[in-house]
């Protein structure tokens, strides 16, 4: 599915939870978020945020360009390093689906480059 097409419903359907913008995302830009978490059987992998944005900052000219949408999706993760758990912040903008970025994330995660956020036995 192309992102000029996406809509909520997509990564709610996916399993995705809504969440208001933070006092760190600019009011003017940011609409609201999207998050979900990845487990498995040894704890809390990692989280996937997805950022609803506004393009309405754009001029009159080009909002009536054809390629002018009204919003758009980007992607945002932060992982941690196998050996430190040293923190890495990842962001994936339009040209990437969140169907890529979970399975980019996933692979570094299976590659053995990534540590838990959480495992189960530290609660």
């Amino acid at each position: 599915m192309s992102n000029n097409r996406l809509c909520d419903e997509h990564f709610l359907n996916r399993g995705y939870k809504k969440y208001e913008k933070t006092q760190f995302q600019r009011s003017d830009i940011y609409l609201y978020n999207f998050q979900k978490r990845f487990d498995d059987e040894k704890g809390k992998k990692y989280f996937i945020d997805v950022h609803k944005i506004s393009n309405e900052w754009m001029s009159e000219h080009d909002k009536s360009k054809e390629w002018y949408k009204p919003f758009q999706y980007t992607y945002s993760c932060q992982l941690y390093k196998k050996d430190t758990h040293a923190p890495v912040n990842m962001e994936f903008f339009s040209d990437w689906t969140i169907e890529q970025v979970e399975k980019f994330v996933e692979k570094l995660f299976q590659d053995g480059e990534l540590d838990y956020y959480e495992r189960w036995d530290e609660e």
